[in-house]
């Protein structure tokens, strides 16, 4: 084999590439010498400073809603066989025989269950018509209590839904319980649940 003649441009390829490594490594040094702009202190501050304007400027409590990861999950606990005890509707109230007339005032309607079996599965701020309410559904695993209180009117309108029709939209909105307090509606001075 003939051996390739030696390249007559191997020094100005070797001068230009010695040039471009003296330029990158002094822009390397400008760039490591500039001092950051953005400051996490003052984001910090910034941001505190913003949730005291928006706290006074708000007209409801701010309800930011946690995240799945940090609530508690949506999950029906395990009942037991019994399911006598559980409130029906009340006679001539005009409810569905899955729902109880709503409480006002904070009212009470029969012996409530022992309430350290009670689990909070959503607590948030929904406006239902023309009226914010703050929104709290708790269930012991058989019935799903939801109360809505009206600020403004100091009223809680409750509704209990039973077993079966807890169980049917627990599995048809995939445990979101935030998918069902949006079908949620205030008649009158009650609280239904619209059919999906």
């Amino acid at each position: 084999k003939k051996e390739a003649p030696p390249s007559l441009n191997r020094s100005g390829r070797k001068m230009e590439m010695c040039r471009i490594t003296k330029d990158n490594a002094r822009l390397l040094r400008q760039i490591q010498k500039v001092q950051p702009v953005y400051s996490h202190k003052k984001w910090e501050e910034h941001y505190q400073k913003s949730g005291r304007h928006l706290k006074n400027c708000c007209a409801y409590p701010v309800i930011t809603r946690m995240s799945r990861g940090s609530s508690a999950p949506s999950v029906m606990m395990q009942i037991a066989s019994d399911t006598a005890g559980v409130p029906g509707p009340i006679p001539g109230s005009g409810a569905p025989s899955s729902v109880q007339s709503p409480v006002k005032g904070g009212q009470s309607t029969s012996a409530a269950p022992e309430e350290e079996d009670r689990r909070f599965v959503l607590k948030e701020g929904l406006r239902i018509g023309e009226t914010y309410y703050l929104l709290e559904m708790s269930t012991d695993g058989r019935t799903l209590n939801v109360s809505a209180y009206d600020g403004e009117s100091k009223t809680s309108l409750e509704l209990v839904i039973k077993e079966k029709v807890h169980r049917q939209l627990y599995r048809e909105h995939n445990g979101d319980y935030a998918q069902i307090a949006a079908l949620l509606r205030v008649d009158g001075s009650r609280l239904i649940l619209d059919s999906p």
